[in-house]
């Protein structure tokens, strides 16, 4: 196997072993999933997650043998927990938007649906035309 499909392995594995142990805890897997995770799901999660990171440590050292396999299997599990602590932030603002966005979809709502953030633009100079058309909250009303 080469060292890129090698690393890809490691790099699954590990992102798949952490999200598993996260789901089945309490807060990051009432969030993701919107409740907590039931006993049996929870034991589930955890019998897949701790096998995918030692999957991980295995492949590291049968491709790169035991002195340079933990030191990348290290590398990896760090990548791949960086990657899950920056990404569940986000996707419980997602899941909660969809959700605002799912209870307001009784009413309907004006023809412009997106605001000009949202859409691509094919240069930065129509990025900062968008952001600067964007409402501005004044710090002053605030107080």
């Amino acid at each position: 196997m080469t060292a890129i499909w090698l690393d890809a392995a490691m790099l699954l594995s590990a992102t798949g072993g952490f999200l598993a142990l996260a789901l089945a805890s309490d807060k990051p897997g009432a969030a993701l999933l919107g409740q907590k995770p039931a006993p049996a799901r929870r034991w589930g999660l955890r019998l897949l997650g701790w096998p995918l990171l030692a999957l991980a440590l295995v492949e590291g050292t049968a491709g790169w043998g035991p002195s340079v396999g933990w030191v990348t299997w290290l590398g990896w599990l760090t990548v791949a927990g960086v990657g899950l602590v920056f990404a569940f932030p986000y996707w419980e603002r997602a899941r909660a938007a969809a959700a605002a966005r799912d209870s307001s979809s009784r009413f309907p709502r004006p023809s412009r649906q997106h605001s000009r953030l949202s859409t691509p633009s094919p240069s930065p100079f129509r990025f900062g035309e968008a952001l600067s058309r964007e409402p501005q909250k004044n710090p002053q009303e605030e107080k």
